[in-house]
């Protein structure tokens, strides 16, 4: 991602962050910690068992191994305490090299296995580029350490075809961990990247709201000084004009425009904006979309212009901005409730600009309809492009499934040659191999697609694995094999683990039950000493379920985890763009409303005639710069928001309102939209307004006062008195003077 830098997995760790990096770093934990001291501690066991036998030399290793595997548990929160745990299987593995038992000694290394788990433990912990070099290394000890003979190994798998396939076995395990891991890796520092980025976007945000706030607060009192200016000019009859001049040259700057009509709609789109901060609405879904910059701003600007509009013309009071993938594309929606827009409109320039030309150039299109009562804007924007790859880390279960299932899939693949050398001993063992090769071919595309299979697909290649054992055991092939047979037995148990961590759980239950059921028909077929490797090959598998469990089952908590930190970021950035989205529409509105001001103020100070336009249009700028100081469209209530589009909305006919005190609650609901349009209608038919709001703690007051009826001020109040909405009182009384005081009223609604 541009401006960050993805952390390596050691760093995640130190920092503590709450990441999908520092999830993955705790499943590869638990990994190392519970599988390496589980199969480390069923050596030791056998180990423990002829113990009087041990040679000094391979007490002293086992020795050495229970205490990396204690002191490993005691730092295992760190990276120092994994390696020590992998030191466990790295001293029964000098054990075997340096082996002075005679071959009749007693055996209780598992030495493919002890080498298999150093070399994950490696892929693991080293460097991803440093890590492939691991592999042919540990096939090469392997071969080394076995071509030794040594008396205390427990041959199994090694004592077939001369221990080659144990090595490609091995190969192709750490081979496809690696693979897993690299993938989970890039997966987790891109998601990562993508929440710094959001994390450092929320900051920006924050910080132009920062500066924003420290603007108005160094500029309020300019305001003030504006205002009292403005209404000492509504109050007199004979103006100061030597005053005015030296208040003029005071200003620092003035924004210059072609004409007053020109100025005027200045203050008008920025009053527009300013509302459009408050009303407009965007979901999670339309935050952070990945696109290329120029078509971020190309969409910014669409959905600007589509909020302007719907306030605008469209009396809009509610606007809504969502965003869902279709394919390589997005279309973003800007819907409102407004009127909609005629069938005699005029495309403006903002339609053929904004929307016409500058989506063009982008690649994107847009379109207009009228759905379910709404305007339904359509923004058609090509999507950010990124390389195609397997996705694994769909959720934090994944992420465990993938490393356990990834090397054990590839053992179980591998496994098929053991049943192949059964299948050639004997011709019912050709059954065997069939249902080996198809179902080990099902389990491993199931597990490269990384996504829960169908029910019928899963069963059948988990019955198919587990019937390997019942097809063993029909072929009763030479006992000479035993090592074969325990081998092909376990490459299917791992192929079973593999395959129903992906399926549902009673499937993984039932097949593994199968699959044991088989092993002990094989064992009791048998007979005799060969019982032993049979019955190793059972627990061999048995022991790695829990790990499966264990580890998965933390994968999903951490995975979830943070997922809940890129909801609550996302919440954030959704507040935080909408709050300084506010900021700089109050800010642009105050300037463009001081900025017209200025403008009168130096017309008068230079000779202009103080006439009733003139009056009007300071009174107009007096009412909207006093609403603008006091209201925020976002932490204000809903009263005192509805006296300010009150305000915006006599401005836009140049209707003048004197503001007073606006004060109430941070009740947010949402009053009736009748009863706001009602008042519009109300001010719309009288020359004077008055405007103010109030609370007693218990209930929200807006009071209006009309003065100067016109034609239609009695049917304008007839309406009003007649409007009804849940919870909302409207009271309309007519004073000595023949002026109407308008109150509405509503209790302040208590959160949950």
């Amino acid at each position: 991602m541009q401006g960050t830098r993805a952390l390596s997995p050691e760093e995640v760790e130190r920092s503590g962050v709450d990441s999908r990096i520092e999830g993955l770093i705790q499943v590869r934990r638990w990994l190392i910690q519970l599988l390496f001291s589980e199969a480390w501690l069923f050596a030791a066991l056998a180990g423990a068992s002829t113990w009087p036998a041990l040679p000094t030399q391979d007490r002293a290793f086992l020795l050495i191994g229970a205490a990396c595997i204690v002191v490993g548990w005691i730092l295992g929160r760190r990276t120092v305490g994994q390696w020590l745990i992998l030191a466990a299987p790295l001293s029964l593995i000098l054990a075997a090299a340096l082996s002075t038992t005679p071959p009749s000694g007693p055996t209780w290394i598992a030495l493919a296995v002890s080498v298999g788990h150093v070399t994950y433990g490696l892929v693991l912990l080293l460097p991803v580029r440093l890590a492939p070099l691991v592999i042919p290394v540990g096939c090469a000890v392997l071969t080394i350490v076995w071509s030794w003979r040594p008396g205390n190994v427990v041959p199994g798998a090694l004592a077939v075809a001369g221990g080659w396939i144990s090595v490609v076995s091995l190969g192709a395990s750490a081979s496809a961990l690696w693979f897993a891991w690299r993938a989970l890796l890039q997966e987790s520092e891109a998601e990562d990247g993508r929440l710094r980025t959001l994390s450092a976007r929320i900051q920006q945000e924050v910080a132009t709201q920062e500066r924003s706030r420290m603007w108005r607060s160094a500029a309020i009192t300019v305001h003030e000084r504006l205002l009292s200016t403005l209404r000492y000019i509504l109050q007199t009859d004979t103006l100061d004009r030597p005053g005015l001049t030296a208040l003029v040259g005071a200003r620092s700057s003035r924004v210059e425009h072609a004409s007053s009509a020109d100025l005027a709609e200045d203050v008008r789109e920025a009053t527009a904006a300013r509302i459009a901060a408050g009303l407009v609405r965007i979901e999670s879904s339309a935050l952070d979309l990945p696109l290329e910059d120029d078509v971020r701003l190309a969409a910014r600007a669409a959905i600007v212009e589509c909020a302007l509009n719907a306030v605008l013309h469209g009396d809009a009071t509610d606007v809504v901005v969502s965003a869902q993938s279709t394919g390589d594309r997005w279309v973003v929606s800007v819907s409102d409730n407004g009127v909609g827009i005629g069938a005699d409109a005029v495309p403006g320039i903002g339609w053929s600009s904004t929307l016409g030309e500058g989506l063009a150039a982008i690649g994107g299109t847009w379109s207009v309809a009228r759905q379910g009562g709404r305007t339904m804007v359509r923004l058609d924007l090509p999507g950010l492009k990124r390389a195609s790859g397997p996705a694994f880390a769909e959720d934090g279960f994944q992420q465990g499934r993938v490393l356990m299932s990834a090397p054990l899939i590839a053992v179980g693949v591998v496994g098929v040659t053991f049943d192949a050398i059964i299948a050639m001993e004997s011709s019912r063992g050709w059954p065997l191999l069939g249902v080996a090769i198809l179902a080990s071919l099902g389990a491993l595309m199931l597990v490269i697609r990384g996504r829960r299979p169908g029910l019928l697909a899963s069963s059948a290649v988990l019955a198919g694995l587990a019937a390997i054992p019942w097809l063993m055991a029909l072929a009763r092939p030479n006992p000479d094999l035993a090592p074969t047979l325990a081998a092909g037995l376990t490459t299917a148990g791992y192929s079973i683990i593999a395959v129903g961590m992906w399926s549902r759980w009673w499937q993984w239950l039932v097949s593994t039950l199968a699959w044991a059921a088989g092993v002990l028909l094989v064992a009791h077929v048998d007979g005799g000493d060969e019982q032993l490797p049979i019955a190793i090959a059972l627990i061999n598998c048995l022991i790695i379920v829990p790990v499966v469990i264990i580890v998965t089952a933390i994968g999903t908590r951490r995975y979830r985890r943070s997922r809940e930190a890129e909801a609550l970021e996302r919440d954030a950035m959704r507040r935080e763009v909408t709050r300084a989205n506010a900021a700089m529409a109050i800010d642009n509105h105050l300037s463009a409303c001081v900025a017209q001001a200025e403008d009168i103020i130096e017309q008068l100070a230079g000779g202009a005639d103080l006439d009733e336009a003139s009056r009007r249009q300071v009174a107009c700028l007096e009412g909207l710069i006093r609403a603008t100081i006091q209201v925020d469209p976002l932490s204000s209530g809903e009263v005192t928001q509805v006296a300010a589009r009150l305000v915006n909305s006599a401005f836009s006919e140049s209707k003048p309102i004197r503001v007073g005190t606006l004060l109430a609650s941070s009740d947010d609901t949402p009053l009736a939209l009748q009863v706001t349009r009602a008042l519009e209608d109300a001010i719309r038919e009288h020359s004077s307004v008055t405007i103010r709001t109030l609370t007693d703690g218990t209930r929200d007051h807006l009071t209006l006062e009309l003065a100067g009826p016109r034609a239609g001020a009695e049917a304008a109040l007839r309406c009003l008195r007649q409007v009804t909405a849940p919870g909302v009182e409207i009271d309309v009384s007519t004073d000595v003077e023949d002026g109407v005081v308008v109150m509405v009223s509503r209790s302040i609604s208590v959160p949950a």
